[in-house]
């Protein structure tokens, strides 16, 4: 009787051993088996990512072979606090299931791991100087590059307020940066190779456009200056500040700074024997306007092929005067300009005469100058 219960006994040990080693089983086979398509977005999400950030497991390349994720340096340890990840279970409604690293990156974020914030603008100087330039100044461009003709010319050492920045222009000298600036009204691109940084309170600002004297011809075109002040051949006595500049025929001729009217002489015309020059008999014959200023000096403009202007009318800085020409004694199509002080007459003693757009003020024999009269 007592052996039959011990036999009883046992088969029933080793039938309730059985069923737990089934059951047991059956949950690792849970715990292992692919997630189904029908299970939960959570439950996807999590075994993914965990798969991801286990570092026994490889991922597929784009080779079909294997390759260690990067991430192999992190240990189970690290799943101790799996759940302080958040979870955006969007990703996971991808079809595509293959795990590659953005997916990884983009499923799953530590709290304490916040992305690192945006670089920083690029910083640039506030205000520049005009540096390194010598005698032919600095181009002001409608932009970043020399594609284009320059408006107009920025004398060296100019201190210039900054309105923006361009880190991609045109490469000068190894440089790509470029700023955006104003000048005599005219905003443009100037090339950063050529500025220095000046700090806030330097104070060296440009000539207001109007109170200074420009070029007399169109905006960004760019003629030679012929004979210059104390000249060699005929800027000497009254007219030793005189500057004669290389032009075509008809060629316009604008106003240097504005004023009133105050002498013209327009009678000299292609039938006249001066009228395309002459030797010291066609001294008098010249074609010519003469227009006072608020400054007490006149600018007048000589051998004139036609004369746009009477005497009273008051003119703009950058308003056209008349067309270069030949007329008087001359020895050929040109532009002859001074700058005098007042007496009673058209012909008063000559002055200096200082350009804004001039690198240095004064022209030069031989420079090529820029205009940047842009009325």
């Amino acid at each position: 009787m007592k052996h039959s219960i011990i036999k009883h006994f046992s088969l029933d040990l080793c039938m309730l051993l059985i069923i737990i080693v089934i059951f047991l089983n059956a949950c690792a086979q849970s715990f292992v088996e692919p997630i189904a398509e029908n299970d939960s977005i959570w439950d996807a999400s999590l075994k993914r990512v965990v798969d991801a950030y286990d570092p026994r497991n490889e991922l597929p390349n784009e080779t079909g072979g294997n390759q260690v994720d990067d991430r192999a340096d992190l240990d189970l340890e690290h799943f101790d606090g799996f759940f302080d990840f958040k979870i955006n279970d969007d990703q996971f409604l991808l079809p595509d299931q293959q795990i590659i690293d953005q997916q990884i990156i983009d499923m799953a974020i530590p709290i304490d791991m916040a992305p690192p914030p945006p670089p920083p603008p690029p910083t640039y100087c506030e205000r520049i100087r005009v540096v390194n330039t010598g005698t032919d100044g600095l181009k002001l461009r409608p932009g970043p590059n020399r594609s284009q003709a320059p408006i107009l010319v920025i004398p060296d050492q100019t201190v210039l307020d900054v309105i923006s920045f361009e880190d991609n222009g045109e490469d000068i000298m190894g440089n790509n940066d470029w700023y955006e600036v104003s000048y005599q009204g005219n905003n443009g691109f100037v090339s950063a190779y050529y500025t220095n940084c000046v700090s806030a309170d330097v104070v060296d600002p440009p000539p207001v456009m109007g109170d200074a004297f420009l070029l007399p011809y169109a905006c960004g075109t760019t003629h030679r200056v012929s004979q210059g002040n104390n000249g060699d051949f005929s800027h000497n006595g009254r007219s030793a500040y005189a500057i004669d500049f290389s032009l075509g025929l008809d060629t316009p001729l604008l106003a240097m700074k504005g004023g009133r009217v105050v002498y013209t002489r327009k009678s000299t015309q292609p039938e006249d024997p001066c009228y395309d020059g002459g030797g010291r008999e066609c001294i008098n014959e010249a074609n010519y306007a003469v227009i006072e200023h608020n400054d007490s000096s006149r600018t007048a403009y000589l051998h004139l092929n036609r004369v746009d202007v009477s005497v009273g009318d008051q003119v703009g800085q950058g308003q056209q005067v008349g067309l270069s020409g030949s007329t008087g004694y001359s020895t050929g199509p040109h532009g002859h300009i001074e700058r005098q002080g007042l007496c009673n007459g058209a012909f008063c003693q000559t002055i200096e005469l200082s350009f804004a757009d001039v690198p240095g003020g004064i022209p030069q024999t031989g420079q090529n100058l820029t205009s940047g009269n842009c009325h």
